[in-house]
């Protein structure tokens, strides 16, 4: 037993001297610099130690001020020390490496191969910490089980079955923890900017502090700032991300269990995960001081209605009116704490339900034109998306990331196809007048292209993706994302399976028209509408919210005629739209929700309600007199 320890610990340590002697050793090497200065050809030399503990261009400006070089030198000097300290880190490396083999030769293979096996072992931990988050979340997705089912249909399968409830449980609790950890930043965030705010007001205040001084300390602040919302936001991401590997892991187990006993798994594999029951244990002392009552009802206004389209071949569909904010349609019911024990809520369900089905629910939403979620409505949805974790997307800023990449791929391919086309007829333009006379097509070709691209354009126009609108030429980008722009009626979609009764929100680009008292039929906002209903009649999205006003909030200046007048409009084109897809004339019955802001008054919502059966042909509805039963 004593000669196997002393036979590990001499391996071990052989092993540790040829770890250290791998490792690069600093050497000092003479560098020399020919220049001219005044007409003459002077050389620097000097020693240098590689490699490095600075960079290249810092040591240039060094030896610059030590010689009293001309500065004009810079540039040559840069790139020849940058040169120097590549090949001679080269030669080190081809000099180390003939070093190490001469010592692995005099060792056994037992050693070669422990050390072969614990760089292996490095490397492997060093790519799997740095690799791409969304390299791991696209892994996770594409996860194949043995008998061939996809990652989608196992959760389909699973939410039909009696793993229902436990699957939406463990949904909620995880999005408890999100919100907890949300909180968390959220208040330390508002602290800190009122305590740079109190900092600042007092350096301010006492007059003792120059402008210098105070720039200064808010340029540290907002560093600051910074710094603690990247930390906050790391935490955030490395949650999400080991709460969806940890949320399939568990499905696959339980889904393996249920086709091993008969669609019906066993109550050891519906067992919570090892990091939530650890959770729950945390959070059960204080539960009661963290739980939120959800017993609020909602009391708002709707009424629905059953409406025939068509003339000879009839389809039903139902239109819905009610009042609220298109927000509250994605903002999750829940609002229990960690450990309060309140299960998903009715809506929550539905939505699980039908995830992966051809019946979604889409949301119109109102937005600028700026594809990011920095400012007004696309902020408060971008923290309602932060909530919880997304298992079957990509997160909200990563669907908007490629989102704009999309766009500037777009236009860019859309600006060079538009520069050969003008470069092309300023060509023809140039062929002398005789040559016109030879071939008429040339004339025709010169009168009739502009015409041409036009019709091409407006054909693409036509055929809009499922995910973005045509981007128009007034459109623009450049290299920085946060300028990518969209033209009025663009629009594109996010798809999200974290949120209460939405499944696809399609992003409208609106501006101050759709205050208007006037909107034309071909406005490019109720073109853009349109787009954005066929599009979601084309992809299964059976139940398609709309902003029955075009506005999110009420204003002073619309007044009872304005929204009337408005109302009217929507009804007429959403009509026409629905009739024109024939996606609108399958026998499945879509439903149509027409959502009106808040503050609308009873007597409002009435006057809305009566315009419907002059626009749309209603079912007759069977009315039993006493007469009638009694015959």
């Amino acid at each position: 037993m004593a000669s196997n320890n002393r036979q590990h610990h001499d391996r071990h340590q052989r092993k540790n001297k040829i770890k250290d002697q791998l490792i690069y050793p600093k050497v000092d090497k003479e560098f020399h610099f020919y220049y001219q200065n005044s007409g003459r050809k002077k050389l620097l030399k000097v020693k240098i130690v590689v490699p490095l503990t600075c960079h290249t261009n810092e040591l240039a400006h060094r030896l610059i001020t030590a010689h009293n070089l001309p500065c004009y030198l810079l540039g040559k000097l840069q790139a020849s020390l940058k040169e120097f300290v590549s090949s001679t880190l080269c030669q080190l490396q081809v000099d180390k490496a003939e070093q190490s083999i001469h010592h692995l030769k005099q060792f056994g293979p037992d050693v070669i191969k422990d050390i072969s096996d614990h760089w292996c072992k490095c490397l492997q931990d060093e790519v799997a910490h740095w690799s791409d988050h969304s390299n791991k979340r696209n892994a996770v997705q594409s996860i194949q089980l043995d008998n061939g089912q996809s990652v989608a249909q196992v959760y389909h399968a699973l939410i039909h079955s009696p793993a229902m409830e436990a699957i939406l449980q463990l949904e909620c609790t995880y999005a408890s923890v999100v919100k907890e950890i949300v909180k968390q930043r959220n208040t330390e965030l508002e602290q800190f900017e009122i305590q740079h705010q109190q900092q600042l007001e007092i350096a301010i205040q006492s007059g003792i502090a120059s402008d210098r001084k105070v720039s200064r300390l808010a340029a540290q602040h907002m560093e600051e700032l910074q710094f603690k919302n990247a930390k906050w936001n790391s935490t955030l991401s490395d949650l999400m991300e080991n709460q969806k590997r940890e949320f399939y892991a568990w499905m696959v187990r339980v889904y393996n269990s249920m086709v091993e006993n008969n669609g019906v798994p066993t109550e050891r594999t519906l067992s919570m995960p090892h990091s939530i029951v650890a959770t729950l244990s945390r959070a059960a002392p204080d539960s009661h001081l963290n739980h939120e009552s959800n017993n609020h009802v909602d009391n708002r206004m709707e009424e629905s209605f059953t409406i025939y389209l068509g003339t000879q071949k009839k389809t039903m569909h139902n239109i819905r009116l009610m009042i609220g904010h298109p927000l509250d349609l994605c903002r999750s019911a829940y609002t229990g704490s960690i450990g309060s024990g309140i299960g998903p809520p009715p809506q929550r369900i539905q939505t699980a339900l039908s995830l992966y089905s051809s019946t979604l629910n889409g949301l119109i939403l109102l937005v600028d034109d700026k594809p990011n979620c920095y400012t007004g409505i696309k902020n408060e949805f971008a923290m309602i998306c932060e909530e919880s974790s997304e298992f079957h997307f990509l997160s909200h800023p990563e669907q908007l990331h490629h989102i704009r990449r999309s766009i500037q791929k777009s236009q860019s391919t859309r600006a060079k196809r538009q520069d050969s086309e003008d470069n092309d007829i300023d060509s023809l333009e140039m062929l002398p007048e005789d040559q016109h006379s030879y071939d008429p097509s040339v004339s025709d070709a010169i009168s009739n292209m502009d015409s041409a691209v036009k019709a091409g354009y407006l054909e693409n126009q036509r055929n809009r993706s499922a995910t973005l609108s045509s981007l128009r030429r007034d459109s623009f980008w450049d290299e920085d994302d946060d300028s990518v722009v969209l033209a009025l009626g663009d629009f594109y979609s996010t798809h999200h399976s974290n949120l209460s009764d939405i499944h696809v929100v399609y992003h409208l680009v609106v501006n101050d028209d759709v205050k208007s008292d006037r909107l034309p039929n071909r406005h490019p906002i109720l073109t853009g509408l349109r787009n954005a209903l066929n599009t979601a009649a084309s992809n299964d999205v059976t139940t398609i919210t709309i902003p029955l006003l075009l506005v999110n909030e009420m204003t002073e200046e619309m007044t009872i005629s304005w929204c009337v007048k408005r109302a009217e409009l929507i009804f007429k084109c959403v009509k026409g739209f629905m009739m024109e897809n024939e996606m609108w004339s399958n026998n499945q019955a879509c439903i149509v929700q027409f959502l009106i802001p808040k503050g609308i008054s009873e007597e409002m919502f009435n006057t809305f309600t009566g315009m419907l059966p002059g626009i749309f042909r209603m079912a007759a509805a069977l009315n039993l007199s006493t007469t009638a039963v009694h015959e």
